[in-house]
């Protein structure tokens, strides 16, 4: 049995990106990025991602890609990784024939 709550690793861009959007959030008079953004942003930072929460987080950034980027939108894009993490989840996929 596979465990959900395995940590993965993930790249240092993603980390710069989610630190940084945590940062850029708090110049926002009405701040950007859910709960469960915030959560994600703080996982990242930290150097993880588990494994369970991929198919949330490529699913996020997919759709927030597909849209316009408003400034609040670039900084809730970046908490979940941004570009960097959706190369990196399309090649763990690869990797790991998921």
């Amino acid at each position: 049995m596979k465990n959900p709550k395995q940590k993965i690793r993930v790249p240092i861009r993603v980390r710069i990106n989610a630190k940084n959007a945590l940062v850029e959030r708090q110049k926002f008079k009405d701040k950007p990025m859910t709960r469960s953004g915030i959560y994600t942003a703080k996982m990242l930072e930290n150097g993880f991602i588990y494994k369970d929460r991929l198919g949330k987080v490529y699913s996020f950034l997919k759709r927030t890609a597909a849209n316009t980027m408003t400034p609040r939108r670039k900084v809730a894009f970046n908490g979940w990784g941004g570009l960097a993490m959706i190369d990196f989840i399309e090649q763990y996929r690869r990797e790991n024939n998921e």
